[in-house]
């Protein structure tokens, strides 16, 4: 699969997930990018989830400005006084990191689930 197809894949999995069940399920799309890709599927998934991320952040702040920006202003106060735009960067940051240690994931479970099956296949004796 081409990396620009992979990454709208993992992109696209990771905003239907997010709208239909929620952010805590987003991960599972890089779980999928990680088992379906090659070497570099951690950084596509990472990709993926960051861009879904940003997205959906960026609709938020067309579709509600003023209310977005209040909320990025009082969870700034909290954080330390980090100023407001800063906490949106923040959550795409975290939706990289997500991405990227789903993917990674991934790509255990792809050598746990393909290359156990060649290995063992032979090995079986029957009772």
């Amino acid at each position: 699969m081409k990396k620009s197809t992979h990454v709208a894949a993992v992109f696209s999995l990771a905003l239907i997930l997010h709208i239909a069940l929620g952010w805590i399920w987003t991960p599972l799309a890089g779980v999928i990018g990680g088992i379906g890709g090659n070497k570099y599927a951690w950084r596509i998934s990472a990709f993926g989830l960051g861009l879904s991320w940003s997205v959906l952040v960026m609709y938020n702040l067309v579709s509600a400005n003023y209310q977005v920006m209040e909320m990025g202003r009082v969870m700034g106060e909290l954080f330390g006084g980090f100023p407001g735009p800063l906490i949106f960067v923040f959550t795409v940051l975290i939706g990289l990191a997500l991405g990227a240690v789903s993917g990674k994931l991934g790509m255990g479970l792809r050598v746990l689930i393909f290359f156990q099956k060649k290995r063992f296949h032979g090995e079986r004796t029957a009772d």
